[in-house]
């Protein structure tokens, strides 16, 4: 994704997402013996010295479970390392870390919105959006303690002194001092903003992204705020966990009841419209005329 997210910023330097995505680097390994090679373009981004005192995240694109996570500085020799560690896995993003995040009770956190997609092409974002804390204080000068840094809530739960209470909550339920509720309304307005330009930017990208008619899918969207309210967009995932919600905060059950009345709504009853009034799902993106592809052909 982060190619073609890349692509699309820069032949629209005017785009929305220009401010929306941290860096990032896509690392192919396909042969361990040629390790050095993978990581050429790495290299060279650490060899740059306007680039020295950035912190990288380096996560494996396929894994679950926060398992391969590591926060690291420029150091090539250290990512080098940590990657020949794992065998196994063939393909890291290596992604700028975002090191000035909004903080709430000294804890950072990051948002996790659900996103449906129907046929070719309906985008449609949850109105409940996650909001997934660390368990302890923020501090940039220790990235090496994963329960300030790391907010995905698989790893957060074997902290000793885990409260699901304190670690999983709604965007509408964060206090953000005065006009609390309208600084989370103006937050969920740029996550709206930043899915729509996404699904856009793929137009044409049918190597990429390919939907595809009577199909559905069903997407876990992880986003930040830093500390000006700037909204980044960090990751795509598809097949979301769906345990991440725990058991005080009910929107699974009628989110999923959402999720097929607008399908069948749309793929079968072809009345796209008649599931909108009573739904939990925004409508985000519509594809006139079913028309995806650089040709405007019609998918079928």
């Amino acid at each position: 994704m982060a190619k073609y997210l890349t692509k699309y910023t820069w032949k629209h330097p005017e785009s929305s997402l220009k401010n929306s995505l941290p860096k990032t680097i896509v690392i192919d390994i396909s042969n361990p013996k040629e390790v050095g090679w993978a990581l050429s373009e790495v290299q060279d981004e650490f060899e740059d010295p306007s680039n020295s005192n950035i912190t990288w995240i380096l996560k494996p694109s396929m894994a679950n479970g926060a398992v391969g996570i590591h926060i690291i500085k420029s150091n090539y020799e250290e990512l080098k390392n940590l990657i020949t560690q794992y065998r196994d896995l063939q393909q890291w993003v290596l992604q700028e870390y975002i090191s000035n995040p909004l903080l709430i009770n000294t804890r950072k956190f990051h948002l996790r919105a659900y996103v449906l997609a129907i046929g070719n092409l309906s985008v449609y974002l949850y109105k409940d959006a996650l909001a997934l804390f660390a368990q302890e204080s923020y501090q940039n000068t220790d990235f090496n303690n994963k329960y300030a840094h790391i907010t995905n809530t698989c790893l957060q739960v074997s902290h000793p002194q885990f409260k699901e209470d304190d670690v999983v909550k709604l965007l509408t339920e964060l206090d953000f001092g005065l006009n609390s509720s309208s600084v989370a309304s103006l937050i969920f307005q740029k996550m709206v903003v930043i899915i729509r330009e996404t699904f856009f930017a793929f137009k044409g990208e049918m190597a990429g992204f390919f939907p595809l008619k009577n199909c559905f899918e069903l997407f876990g969207v992880d986003l930040l705020v830093d500390e000006t309210y700037n909204v980044w967009l960090l990751e795509f995932n598809s097949g979301p966990d769906l345990k991440q919600t725990g058991t005080r905060i009910n929107i699974i059950k009628p989110m999923i009841e959402d999720m097929w009345g607008l399908v069948v709504d749309s793929l079968y009853l072809k009345k796209e419209s008649c599931a909108i009034p009573r739904t939990g799902f925004e409508l985000v993106y519509q594809e006139e005329n079913n028309q995806w592809g650089s040709s405007g052909m019609t998918l079928t």
